[in-house]
């Protein structure tokens, strides 16, 4: 039975590697991720000064900050009423999501401990079909390579990371450097939700307040 498991899983190889090959590139500018241009018109609510039930619907009460976000960017949705819990790394970062679902994640890419990979882990676009074979083989031993790749280098119990993905799949991961804040990357679900946005057009707050998760993912299909 281990062995069939273990098989099982393995044969998820080719597919991670494929779907990461679409998301993972060199270009240093996204951060590690290919991406698209512009968060499409139909998936934002209208503007932070304008009471929109849309916009209210999607809840976003809870937030993870991870490293070092503008303060006047933090500023703002405390003042909106977003309640925001800061940590300094990824592994960080990992922990608060093991044990609390966030409404929405921002995360400065240079922070220690590898927010890409981070980011990657909670968002590895596999089907619910395949984060079950995923989570039979957690117990098999030796690892399954697809396991081992998913967790890199961060601390956290192997049966837990199908889990984890699930819990995550509709919650939107927005990076944005201190350094550079004229543009930002919002992930969702990638590479076809997957967009980096330039603050003058869509101030980051805005977008994370206003993002509709529902139609994005509505226009992806389910996740089978």
């Amino acid at each position: 039975m281990a062995e069939a498991l273990i098989e099982s899983a393995n044969r998820l190889d080719d597919i991670r590697a494929s779907r990461l090959a679409t998301v993972v590139t060199g270009d240093p500018n996204d951060s590690g991720f290919r991406i698209n241009r512009g968060i499409p018109a139909h998936a934002l609510t209208l503007g932070l000064d304008h009471e929109d039930d849309r916009r209210t619907r999607h809840h976003v009460r809870l937030m993870l900050a991870c490293g070092d976000i503008p303060a006047n960017i933090l500023a703002t949705l405390r003042k909106r009423g977003v309640d925001i819990h800061c940590v300094g790394d990824a592994q960080g970062a990992l922990d608060a999501c093991r044990t609390t679902t966030f409404d929405v994640l921002v995360c400065d890419p240079s922070a220690p401990g590898d927010v890409p990979a981070f980011i990657r882990l909670l968002k590895d676009s596999l089907s619910h079909e395949e984060l079950d074979l995923l989570q039979h083989a957690a117990a098999a031993v030796p690892k399954p390579k697809a396991l081992l790749r998913a967790l890199g280098p961060f601390r956290i119990p192997e049966e837990e990371v199908p889990t984890l993905q699930r819990r995550y799949t509709a919650v939107p991961v927005f990076m944005i450097k201190p350094s550079s804040q004229e543009e930002y990357v919002v992930i969702l679900r990638p590479p076809a939700a997957a967009f980096v946005e330039h603050s003058s057009k869509v101030p980051i707050e805005r977008a994370i307040l206003g993002l509709d998760v529902g139609a994005l993912l509505r226009a992806m299909g389910p996740l089978a």
